[in-house]
This record gives C-alpha cells, sequence and structure tokens, in this order.
C-alpha cells in the first residue's frame, strides 16, 4: 500500500511540476513578446498632404509615415501611386527605401504627372483621385495604403482646415430618420411678385 501511495505522491509532484513549467514558459513567452515590443518600431501612415494644389499646375503630393517606437525602423520601402482620371504616375523605381528614427516621421514626395484643378475635387461628382501605395519595414510584409479626396470638401472647408484626404475605405455616408407625426399640413407653392 506505501508504494501506491509513492506513486500518487510522485504523480502528483509530477503533474504540479509540469503545471510549474508551463506556466513559467508562459510568463518567458510573455516577457519575449514585451521585449520585442519594446525594442522595435512601430510605423504608421499620418496622413497625405499636398502642396501647390493651383488650377493649372501639377501639385506634389506627400505620404506621412510616423515611427512610434523606441527603435530605429531600417530599410523601410515606401511606394506611392497617384491615379487619377487624367492619368497616373509612381516613383521610377517602384519605392524609396530610407531610415525612420525612432519617435520621429518622414514625408515623402511625389509631383502628379497631370494638372490637377482643385474646384474639380470638390463634392460627390469630382473627379477620381487616388494616392496609393504600400510601406514595407525590413524587407517585411507589405503594409497598403489607400486615399481619396474627402467628399464633403466645400470651397469654403478648403479655406477652413478640413482634411483634403481621407482613407479609401472610409465610409461618408449617412442615415437620416425622420419621425412624422399625424396631423393636417398645407403645401404651398412660392409666390411671385412682380
Amino acid at each position: 500500500m506505501a508504494q501506491w501511495v509513492l506513486a500518487f505522491l510522485a504523480a502528483l509532484a509530477g503533474y504540479f511540476g509540469y503545471k510549474a513549467f508551463t506556466a513559467a514558459r508562459r510568463q518567458a513567452d510573455a516577457a519575449e513578446r514585451q521585449l520585442i515590443l519594446a525594442t522595435s518600431p512601430r510605423l504608421y501612415i499620418d496622413g497625405i498632404g499636398v502642396y501647390s494644389l493651383k488650377a493649372g499646375q501639377c501639385p506634389v503630393f506627400s505620404v506621412k509615415i510616423v515611427n512610434n517606437g523606441p527603435a530605429a525602423a531600417n530599410q523601410v520601402a515606401v511606394s506611392i501611386n497617384i491615379v487619377h482620371d487624367d492619368g497616373s504616375g509612381g516613383y521610377k523605381n517602384g519605392e524609396n527605401v530610407m531610415t525612420i528614427p525612432a519617435n520621429s516621421r518622414r514625408e515623402f514626395f511625389i509631383r502628379s504627372s497631370a494638372a490637377i484643378d482643385p474646384a474639380t475635387l470638390v463634392g460627390d461628382n469630382g473627379k477620381s483621385l487616388e494616392i496609393k501605395g504600400y510601406y514595407a519595414l525590413d524587407g517585411g510584409a507589405k503594409v497598403e495604403y489607400c486615399y481619396k479626396p474627402n467628399p464633403l470638401l466645400t470651397e469654403e472647408s478648403l479655406q477652413a482646415g478640413l482634411p483634403l484626404f481621407i482613407p479609401c475605405d472610409f465610409d461618408t455616408s449617412r442615415e437620416i430618420s425622420l419621425m412624422v407625426e399625424t396631423g393636417r399640413y398645407n403645401i404651398q407653392s412660392p409666390t411671385t411678385q412682380n
């Protein structure tokens, strides 16, 4: 009987030892992920800029990429393409490669191959224009982006500082609900006075 008790205690000790090992392994894995996160660059697109957007001129577009991480982002490949009703363009070699220091940003520029009149970008009936491309960190996976003119723009909001470009997948449509109460309504047409 004593051997059964010893075998049971040994099995119990083995079970608890295995549980302690797996808990220590999970903690080590979590610590490793935290270390990688704490020592890695973190990139994101901070928007699209435009310079010289005047009637009859070929504007210059910029993509702002931010490294919000504590480590420099080395070998960042950036591709920018302009797709417009009047033509398209991109970098001659496909992409530019540069380093983005820790807690810093870089702006990548490209000139449009066609003149773009800002008045044609205003409202839902504006011309088609997309600034799209990707960035990739040190040969890693490509993170694609796409921006379009903000369809809520008006001539006045261009001066007021409303964002000129929004992500292509941003939905600006609205849902409007009306509540109609029963009652007596009189609709009159406008009268003209001479």
